[in-house]
């Protein structure tokens, strides 16, 4: 079978520089001193490229700027901090499942106490927040690009992403992860304390 992509597709996926047809494909990166969305900025980071360069990107720059609060458990320090895995998983996320048709950019907002992902589009038809935390429900938004991520072993195409980052992070202390929609944009919530 023969898939034909759009040419904003195979920019996407293979352009040099994507955000010169596409100029909303990156993602905008910020780290705030509050915990509300403030003027005083830590570090802000345009970041642009092929779809798999903007995750390992955006990903870097959340893990730059994470903290890791020493635990001392017995004569032992412990770091409890959110793994890379989740990361990726949740900017995974909003890459495959946005709008791309909104003219915005994906916002990943760090603050103190949390860090939002916030990706352009309102969860699409039958998808609800309680059918994406039940998990082994996949419904891509945009099949070419969730089939490309797929063929990179960036995601698997099970529906086990969210159930994954839920998991995770209970695993290891940290509060639940709040998914939220809110107007025409869907918030991924990872709190890092």
């Amino acid at each position: 079978i023969s898939i034909r992509l759009c040419e904003s597709e195979r920019k996407l996926l293979f352009g040099k520089k994507p955000q010169k047809f596409l100029s909303h494909s990156g993602v905008t990166f910020a780290y705030f001193r509050s915990n509300t969305v403030s003027e005083e900025l830590i570090d802000r980071k345009t970041i642009e490229g092929t779809l798999t360069e903007v995750i390992d990107e955006t990903v870097k720059a959340i893990q730059r700027n994470l903290k890791a609060p020493s635990i001392i458990k017995g004569l032992k320090r412990s770091e409890k901090i959110l793994p890379k895995e989740v990361l990726r998983e949740a900017v995974t996320n909003a890459i495959a499942h946005r709008n791309y048709s909104i003219g915005a950019e994906i916002r990943v907002y760090m603050f103190f106490d949390r860090i939002e992902v916030r990706s352009p589009g309102a969860l699409p038809n039958t998808v609800t927040i309680e059918k994406i935390k039940i998990g082994c429900y996949s419904f891509p938004r945009n099949p070419l690009i969730a089939q490309h991520l797929r063929d990179l072993r960036y995601i698997d195409k099970l529906g086990r992403g969210v159930q994954m980052i839920l998991k995770k992070t209970k695993e290891l202390g940290f509060m639940e992860p709040e998914l939220k929609e809110e107007g025409e944009e869907f918030i991924l919530t990872l709190y890092t304390e």
